[in-house]
């Protein structure tokens, strides 16, 4: 299967374990996908940047990473002041 132009443009590759997907700002891990044949539910990982599709082309693995990663709202969430 060829990889989708946009893949390629932001050098979508496996991970470290320090930046993958699953902790980018762009991640949505539980995107819904209606199987085609069988008419199913399932869940998978999608990235906003990427596509938000029913195709399986868009599928984005959570211990990839690509050029444009970007974790500052969860670090941002850990900065936080604790309420007192």
């Amino acid at each position: 299967m060829q990889h989708l132009k946009k893949k390629i443009q932001l050098n979508y590759r496996p991970g470290t374990w320090v930046r993958q997907c699953d902790i980018c700002d762009y991640f949505v891990p539980d995107f819904e996908v209606r199987d085609s044949q069988s008419g199913s539910l399932q869940f998978e990982g999608r990235c906003s940047l990427v596509g938000l599709r029913n195709d399986r082309r868009l599928r984005v693995q959570p211990h990839f990473v690509c050029d444009r990663f970007s974790n500052t709202q969860r670090i941002a969430r850990f900065n936080r002041p604790w309420p007192c």
